[in-house]
């Protein structure tokens, strides 16, 4: 199984904001990839201070997409460059049954993001996934991004926007908030 259908099976929690079990579910894969001292190193990590950030953050992306009239919130983090991240106002939306996340490279505005970066330096060891253990960690440290910013976002659904996720260069994007 390749790292985008490993990728796909975050959906259903996604679906169900299930954030603890994507994080046991893609914390035993990595311990099974990248074996047990690496999957606790990566569970070890406090993502509080993150949540939080990511919290603020999107208190004012929301306020922003509203006052703008978006049809989608596209919220990108760089797993390269310190998890760098920023939010993505677009006026367009695509749901994923339509087959192009390409909505998300046509928006009016951005805004700044918190960054993570001890993230980036556990996933530059290793990268994508050339090797069992790049595996595990990129699939753990995208899935407990994916939790932060699903608990994150917990206050922010909206009927009127879309809020999507992904790391630079995903696909599909990952839709927390869909419309109806």
């Amino acid at each position: 199984m390749d790292i985008c259908e490993h990728l796909n099976q975050m959906k259903p929690f996604i679906a169900r904001r299930d954030w603890d079990g994507l994080e046991r579910e893609f914390g035993r894969r990595c311990c099974e990839f990248a074996g047990v001292a690496q999957a606790e190193r990566i569970s070890g990590i406090s993502l509080s201070d993150y949540q939080s950030s990511l919290e603020r953050s999107l208190s004012q992306a929301v306020t922003k997409a509203r006052a703008e009239g978006v049809r989608g919130l596209y919220f990108e983090y760089d797993l390269d460059d310190d998890w760098q991240s920023g939010f993505f106002f677009c006026p367009t939306y695509l749901p994923e049954s339509a087959g192009s996340d390409d909505w998300a490279c046509d928006f009016t505005d951005s805004l700044s993001g918190p960054e993570m970066p001890v993230l980036s330096e556990i996933y530059c060891e290793n990268h994508f996934d050339r090797t069992p253990t790049a595996l595990g960690s990129t699939l753990f440290l995208v899935a407990r991004t994916v939790a932060a910013f699903g608990r994150a976002s917990s206050g922010f659904a909206s009927p009127e926007f879309a809020v999507c996720m992904a790391f630079h260069d995903q696909t599909p994007i990952m839709r927390i908030y869909d419309l109806a």
